[in-house]
């Protein structure tokens, strides 16, 4: 079994062979398999990692605007629509700023549509995204 490490499973993975640990179960030596350990991505890490910090602190930023009801500047909303272009979840939250903070049925419902047109994985979002497209029609 391997086992991603840090930062957000980006790092090496660990190998763990199972027989072993549960055969001989003595913590004080190292139970990695330190030959079978897969190397971390430097490649993603040192072009995309950015990308996945600067697009989670834009969630947590959109997410708390919604929470207090805090209108937040267009190039923040841009910024994050260029970070992450191909996931729904951007469409999904900026939708749901645009309705809940800005009251802007025509933006959201904008977002929302562009939205549906990604892979969105649980059937509960899709439903969700699309009730709230057809909000008001």
């Amino acid at each position: 079994m391997w086992v991603t490490t840090s930062p957000w499973q980006s790092g090496e993975f660990i190998c763990y062979d199972l027989n072993k640990v549960f055969k001989d179960v003595d913590f004080s030596k190292e139970i990695s398999e330190k030959a079978l350990i897969i190397e971390k991505d430097s490649l993603f890490l040192s072009n995309d990692y950015s990308k996945v910090v600067k697009y989670r602190n834009r969630v947590k930023e959109i997410k708390s605007a919604i929470s207090n009801n805090e209108k937040i500047e267009a190039d923040v909303i841009n910024s994050f629509l260029n970070i992450n272009p191909n996931n729904y979840y951007t469409y999904r939250l900026i939708g749901d700023y645009y309705m809940e903070v800005e009251k802007n049925k025509n933006k959201a419902r904008e977002m929302y549509n562009i939205c549906l047109l990604c892979a969105i994985p649980q059937l509960g979002e899709r439903e969700y995204i699309t009730k709230m497209a057809n909000e008001n029609d």
